[in-house]
């Protein structure tokens, strides 16, 4: 399996449940996070050509069919983190995050029995799901400002569709992890910087690399 890499930047918002004291519930937070991402591996390692935001599918020689498998880089992205602080610079968060990217297509590629296939407007969609552990670390003395490294998990969903001309076969399918067992695991590196802070609550940026 391919390795991946995504670059996710996304707006973050932050809820501490009690800051004053200092029991253990206080040292959790919790975040929600939603933003555009950009997915390095939708286009299959090959060059993507789009007309009019529709993706050109994929002519394969060697197979004789094409190939309607490639996504737009950049998708969207959502998620949680739950965080144990150990003190002001250290933690440690279990992340969820879940990225879309589609591609859009038209075409009417033609069987060589004749019969001609029709695909109008039709999106697929690629779906990561990321579980992740890490290490965090503020890097300034205000702690607005933190890095992050860990380990990830990752299953995909990859909607694809092969138009077989010498076959007469069109196979339409939804590639994951039940049927293809389409999963890999990787580290993540993470910067966040806070600009807003009210009472409980923090606004800021956060980015994640997962590789």
């Amino acid at each position: 399996m391919k390795s991946k890499l995504i670059i996710i930047s996304l707006l973050f918002s932050i809820l501490t449940f009690a800051q004053e004291d200092k029991s253990f519930i206080s040292k959790f937070e919790i975040a929600a996070n939603y933003g555009p991402a950009g997915n390095f591996f939708v286009d299959y390692g090959r060059d993507m050509n789009t007309n009019n935001d529709l993706i050109e599918p994929i002519y394969s020689e060697v197979f004789d069919e094409f190939q309607l498998y490639q996504k737009n880089f950049i998708g969207t992205s959502g998620g949680i983190n739950i965080t144990y602080n150990f003190n002001n610079k250290n933690a440690i968060a279990f992340s969820f995050d879940r990225t879309l990217n589609y591609g859009k297509y038209n075409g009417v590629p033609v069987l060589n029995n004749g019969t001609p296939v029709i695909i109008n407007d039709i999106k697929l969609r690629h779906l990561n799901h990321f579980y992740s552990l890490t290490y965090r670390r503020s890097l300034d003395k205000k702690n607005t400002f933190y890095a992050s490294l860990g380990i990830m998990y990752i299953r995909m969903n990859q909607a694809e569709i092969q138009v077989g001309l010498s076959d007469n076969l069109v196979i339409i399918e939804e590639r994951n992890y039940d049927n293809s067992l389409l999963e890999e695991g990787g580290v993540v590196f993470g910067l966040e910087k806070y600009f807003y802070k009210s009472g409980k609550f923090d606004v800021g940026i956060q980015s994640k690399v997962f590789i």
